[in-house]
């Protein structure tokens, strides 16, 4: 289960762009000079049940929804990932993930997540 610090607006994130930004907890990274280190801890909310409420908050307010973080990379977070990506593309937005790590477009996120920008 994934779950999630905080939610908030940027402009940071993606240039050019007015992102929702939600934080996941539970990074397994650990990248140098992390700037959100607290993430690295199982902290915060089931994203599960406060999604769809943070979504249609913000949703006249944004362009892309931007996850900072991806979980434990579980088959479990990877699937409830997919089905927010889904979701979130059937509601004309886009999304984009940042995971802390050089990958190549993996398998699961080839597959459902066509339109993910990965950095």
């Amino acid at each position: 289960m994934l779950l999630y610090a905080s939610a908030s607006i940027s402009e940071l994130e993606i240039p050019g762009k007015k992102s929702l930004v939600i934080y996941i907890s539970n990074c397994q990274h650990r990248c140098k000079n992390c700037r959100t280190s607290y993430l690295h801890l199982a902290y915060g909310d089931p994203l599960k049940y406060n999604f769809n409420n943070i979504f249609n908050l913000y949703y006249n307010y944004f362009d892309i929804v931007c996850f900072m973080g991806e979980g434990k990379e579980t088959l479990e977070d990877k699937i409830e990932m997919i089905n927010y990506c889904k979701y979130i593309h059937s509601r004309d937005k886009r999304v984009a993930l940042y995971s802390g790590r050089d990958t190549y477009i993996e398998d699961w996120m080839n597959d459902a997540l066509k339109k993910v920008k990965v950095l």
